[in-house]
């Protein structure tokens, strides 16, 4: 099938929406962006996206006001679109189930627009929700209350998204698949078209139900990963003269996981970055994916103890190692380096970091933190915050290096943490190939305290 400039509207300027909105931008299409977050949608019309993402800012000043606008007007955007992508949140609630409030309101103002419309619009789903949310949720909930039927005043697909909190932009313009589930074939084929410039590419032709569980199969199986790594982390920090970092590339060797053998850090993109010991998985995914896949489990009468168990060593890591490296040392000043729950991202949403802050607020201890892109906490006393890495470690009298930014593991960071030959605890073993060579004491996960 040959490349046809479309019109496409995206529902939500959040991580997924934006970034999927320069994307179509750039490979073309006619784009606008829509968020009921005046503040947001000013800030993106100002070239200044509303949250950090490698080469975002990059990409929207590339499309902004040539084939990309930013607007709070929906029915100004659905009029003059074919394709409606949709991207809000779907967090999670108190008992864990999935919040599908967003989506209803979206299905609701979208039915209300769709009856005034003769053409029909393609709507693609591509927020993540739980299996049959698709057609029991959004399409009943528009055949119900505007009398639209799916297939003939509108057509639907749900198209997940597996985008890498810091890697976003890469991950859109280079994805490993591309599933589009839907009822009928010509609304497959015509969603499959609009990424017709990515070439070489598996697309995968599915039910919309399919499409759905695909994204929480993708999220939860690292999920388990993380959780199973800490979970040997856990076993080997109570067993003398155990090397915990060559454990784990003795397992990257084994030629069933299907990983280059060159690939031997904490740092590789493929299965090995998850396949490591740490404080456990935060973020706006894989924590609300894995409670609301248990819920929806549950509710169904399907017992699924390895996915809850996935989400008990998660809940657990963080805190017991702090509690053990505070007990251990006693610190008077305890720095912590790295807020986000990972690197190359401003977002701190289910952050390990966050859960240690908060053990030792309890504990009453001076606390001083530093990350290159975070700059205040809800809750957390602005005098905390210092201007740099160094000013932590020369103030503190043990560290914690909870996020692994490549920024904390330069030579001059190196040399302060010897120089304070403060205890340090490596939440993430970042550093773990120079251990021998610091005069402080160190520890992590798997490390025998």
């Amino acid at each position: 099938m040959g490349y046809s400039r479309m019109n496409i509207c995206v529902i939500g300027a959040g991580f997924v929406g934006l970034v999927s909105s320069v994307f179509f931008a750039e490979m073309g299409h006619n784009v606008i962006c829509i968020d009921k977050d005046e503040t947001k949608i000013n800030k993106i019309n100002h070239r200044n996206p509303p949250f950090f993402e490698k080469d975002l800012e990059k990409k929207l000043r590339s499309t902004l006001k040539k084939n990309f606008e930013a607007s709070t007007n929906l029915e100004y955007a659905v009029k003059n679109s074919k394709y409606i992508f949709i991207c809000v949140g779907t967090p999670s609630q108190d008992d864990g189930s999935i919040d599908l409030s967003y989506l209803e309101n979206v299905s609701d103002a979208l039915g209300a627009i769709l009856q005034r419309l003769e053409k029909p619009r393609t709507i693609i789903i591509k927020s993540t929700v739980v299996p049959g949310t698709t057609r029991k949720v959004f399409i009943n909930r528009i055949e119900n209350k505007y009398n639209l039927k799916n297939g003939k005043d509108y057509f639907v697909s749900m198209n997940p998204e597996f985008l890498r909190e810091g890697s976003a932009v890469s991950d859109m313009y280079n994805p490993d698949r591309i599933i589009v589930g839907a009822d009928e074939d010509t609304t497959q084929e015509n969603v499959l078209a609009l990424y017709s410039k990515i070439s070489e590419i598996k697309k995968i032709r599915t039910s919309i139900e399919t499409a759905e569980i695909s994204k929480y199969c993708s999220n939860l199986f690292y999920a388990t990963l993380i959780s199973f790594s800490n979970e040997i982390a856990s076993i080997c920090q109570n067993i003398e003269n155990t090397e915990i970092e060559k454990v784990f590339r003795s397992l990257y060797l084994d030629r069933r996981l299907l990983i280059n053998e060159k690939e031997k850090s904490a740092e590789n993109i493929g299965a090995t970055s998850y396949i490591w010991p740490g404080i456990g998985f935060g973020g706006s995914c894989f924590p609300k994916d894995l409670k609301a896949l248990i819920n929806f489990s549950e509710n169904n009468d399907v017992k699924v103890p390895i996915l809850k168990s996935v989400e008990l060593t998660n809940n657990l890591q963080s805190e017991l190692l702090i509690s053990k490296f505070i007990e251990k040392f006693k610190p008077k000043v305890l720095g912590i380096l790295g807020l986000s729950f990972k690197p190359d991202t401003d977002d701190i949403r289910e952050s390990k970091s966050i859960e240690i802050i908060n053990v030792v607020k309890r504990q009453n201890l001076k606390l001083l933190v530093f990350d290159p892109l975070v700059k205040n906490i809800p809750n957390l006393n602005e005098n905390y915050f210092q201007n740099s890495a160094l000013d932590v470690i020369q103030q503190c009298d043990a560290l914690v290096i909870a996020t692994n930014w490549s920024e904390f593991k330069k030579v001059e960071i190196f040399e302060a943490i010897n120089k304070k030959k403060c205890p340090l605890l490596d939440c993430r073993l970042s550093m773990i190939d120079y251990k021998n060579d610091l005069l402080g004491e160190y520890f992590g996960p798997g490390i025998p305290f």
